[in-house]
């Protein structure tokens, strides 16, 4: 029981990105589990053609509005991507995905004021 003992750094992260590339595969994952661990695969160095798998089921609008999430998670998916590539992680390339394939597709407004 409990977690498999790894013999390095690397070899765990090799797990932990080959577990993820198996969910991204089943097409299993929610949307929004896909959408609150974005940083955790891109961490787990996904394969560029998982990544992009990941950009086009976030970015779809049929995904997006089954999704039922409010926009405040996306502001949050978003800054945390932000936040990533700020700290010299690579992240842009997933913030491009999603733009690119929510190009002409999506239009999100989101309002940030103090007035409720």
């Amino acid at each position: 029981m409990g977690q498999l003992p790894y013999s390095s750094e690397v070899e765990k992260l090799a797990a932990v990105g080959q577990t993820w590339k198996a969910l991204i595969d089943s097409q299993k994952m929610g949307y929004m589990a896909t959408l609150r661990n974005l940083r955790n695969m891109i961490q787990a160095q996904v394969s560029e053609q998982h990544l992009d798998a990941v950009a086009a089921y976030l970015a779809d609008t049929r995904n997006v509005a089954r999704s039922k999430q409010l926009p405040f998670r996306f502001l949050a998916a978003w800054r945390e991507l932000a936040d990533m590539t700020q700290a010299g992680q690579d992240s842009r390339s997933m913030m491009q995905r999603i733009a690119d394939f929510a190009r002409g597709r999506l239009h999100t407004m989101v309002k940030i004021t103090g007035l409720m």
